[in-house]
């Protein structure tokens, strides 16, 4: 039997062909690549997500740290670098380590990754103070207010407070009492961190009051030999906008360990 003649491949249908089989290729690749994309999107939104929660965390200390860095000189300008420096800190040695290898990749391959982390810590700062009461705001010069102010932070915890005035206070600008418990508060409104020698003063005024509690509030901060002086002797070292939830807790059945809001 005769075998068939097969039909030719007609120039026209070899163009088909070629045509679907790259469209299919083309298909493929567009595919794969949107699916890539949208991964990495995906990646960098919980990345985001992930250090916003991180941030979100230390929102009032980072509040309270920007306050006493970014402080006005006697021409009224600010030096933001302390600030930044101290930004930088604390994405080496709090947010990086926080949060995954992988969302770290997918955050900072973004060009203005910096920016965008600035712009959170700024934002979580905006929030804490947008919901902060006003009286736990102080906004005067006067270190008379500052210390009556002061006081009535405590009375608000629930302690039964009064300021010293200009009479021999042995180191204590506000006494304060709570059931059975003693405290004793120095008050410092300063544009600089408060130094050693003002903790030392108030391990005094404890004695010579014997009080249970000793704390310093200050407007603007701690140097770190103060720090140390703090954990040393007991003498809590606060921000005055942590005095009045640090008293309420300082009214609990145990006293508080260990330093205070600048640890």
């Amino acid at each position: 039997m005769p075998a068939r003649d097969k039909a030719p491949i007609t120039p026209a249908f070899a163009n088909y062909s070629v045509i679907a089989g790259f469209a299919i290729l083309v298909a493929i690749i567009v595919a794969g690549a949107w699916g890539l994309e949208n991964r990495k999107k995906k990646a960098l939104v919980d990345a985001g997500a992930e250090i916003a929660k991180v941030i979100e965390s230390d929102a009032t200390t980072l509040d309270r740290k920007n306050k006493e860095l970014c402080i006005p000189d006697d021409y009224g300008i600010v030096d933001e670098r302390p600030w930044d420096k101290e930004t930088i800190y604390y994405w080496v040695n709090k947010v990086r380590p926080s949060i995954s290898a992988h969302h770290y990749e997918a955050f900072t391959k973004e060009g203005s990754w910096s920016r965008t982390y600035r712009r959170m810590v700024d934002e979580a700062i905006q929030r804490v103070r947008s919901q902060r009461e006003p009286s736990e705001e102080f906004d005067s010069n006067d270190p008379c207010e500052y210390e009556e102010f002061c006081a009535e932070q405590l009375r608000v915890a629930g302690w039964d407070a009064r300021t010293t005035g200009r009479s021999r206070d042995f180191g204590a600008d506000v006494i304060a009492k709570h059931g059975n418990r003693t405290l004793v508060l120095e008050c410092k409104l300063h544009s600089a961190p408060i130094g050693s020698p003002t903790v030392k003063k108030t391990v005094g005024a404890r004695t010579h009051y014997r009080a249970n509690l000793a704390a310093v509030v200050s407007s603007s901060g701690f140097t770190n030999d103060a720090k140390k002086a703090g954990r040393t002797t007991g003498v809590h070292l606060l921000h005055h906008e942590e005095l009045r939830e640090w008293a309420r807790k300082a009214t609990g059945p145990r006293l508080l360990e260990g330093i205070g809001g600048s640890s």
